[in-house]
């Protein structure tokens, strides 16, 4: 995992400040919002997929003791403790109260309406700087 900065070989995949992980720039928020808030707002990103494979980002994840919104939808079978990434993978989620799902030490369901600083996930590509900005 390596911070984007001038001085990195990834310098020209991601944007400013965006962390570079597996072919992929992550963005952390720091502003919270809702789930709905932040499914609507236009950032030019996806919530990201944090699937238990990405074990370096879901250590960072854990050490800043924050809960995140995530890429992840409830799966529609009769097991309710599994959900869906947006990759397709999916994934035993712990209980909560809600019907959307966010990320901190585990995966849990939490109100819709809570809000919580989100993660936000898009293609890494080679790029000029000027269209970063």
């Amino acid at each position: 995992m390596e911070r984007n900065n001038t001085n990195s070989d990834s310098s020209h995949l991601c944007p400013p400040d965006w962390i570079y992980i597996y072919k992929k720039c992550y963005s952390f928020s720091e502003k919270k919002m809702t789930y709905l808030e932040m499914n609507s707002a236009t950032f030019g990103c996806r919530l990201a997929s944090i699937p238990e494979t990405l074990i370096s980002l879901r250590r960072l994840i854990a050490i800043t003791r924050q809960d995140f919104w995530v890429g992840m939808d409830r799966h529609s079978s009769n097991d309710t403790w599994m959900a869906k990434w947006r990759d397709g993978s999916m994934e035993k989620v712990l209980k909560g109260d809600g019907s959307c799902i966010k990320l901190g030490r585990d995966l849990k369901y939490e109100n819709c309406y809570s809000k919580l600083l989100w993660i936000c996930e898009r293609d890494a590509k080679e790029t000029t700087k000027d269209a970063l900005l």
